[in-house]
């Protein structure tokens, strides 16, 4: 006859250590009355038949609740796990389609700020053309005596010259 400790008879039954101690406490079912036939102290520990671990198989009711209930839990977490696999694939295509923008909008400030960069040099010559022509203008009016600046059109105008 092969004996077990509570440790080595709850883990071979799939129940907590607990679970066996209370049933072993109680008298108020079938399945504690039967379980207390099997202990017996040893050293002053409770020691179970390896028979006892029949009770467990035969006992369909808390094992069918059990059994229900763990194939509950899985169910939840398959579909809670599938769920957040979707959400995470779904995240990462969103993540790729924003990185996608970001560099089509980075681009396109690139291009705006060459035609910026464009712009500003066009608009340095301009300035420094008209400077000229201003320097030009006043060189010229320099060199002209006062009543050379103002001269006679031939249909009557005066003009700056």
């Amino acid at each position: 006859m092969e004996r077990l400790t509570v440790s080595e008879f709850a883990k071979r039954a799939g129940v907590s250590r607990q679970a066996i101690y209370k049933q072993l406490s109680t008298d108020s079912t079938k399945l504690s009355t039967e379980l207390s036939t099997y202990s017996t102290k040893v050293d002053n520990r409770i020691m179970l038949d390896i028979k006892a671990l029949e009770l467990f198989a035969v006992d369909s009711d808390s094992t069918k609740l059990s059994t229900d209930s763990t194939k509950v839990v899985n169910q939840v977490e398959c579909n809670l796990t599938t769920f957040l696999q979707e959400t995470i694939e779904s995240l990462q295509e969103q993540l790729k389609e924003k990185d996608r923008q970001l560099a089509e909008k980075d681009k396109q400030l690139e291009r705006l700020d060459k035609k910026l960069e464009n712009s500003q040099n066009l608009q340095g010559r301009e300035q420094d053309i008209l400077g000229r022509l201003t320097l030009a203008l006043e060189d010229k009016q320099k060199s002209k005596k006062w009543y050379q600046i103002w001269k006679k059109e031939e249909d009557g105008e005066k003009e700056i010259v």
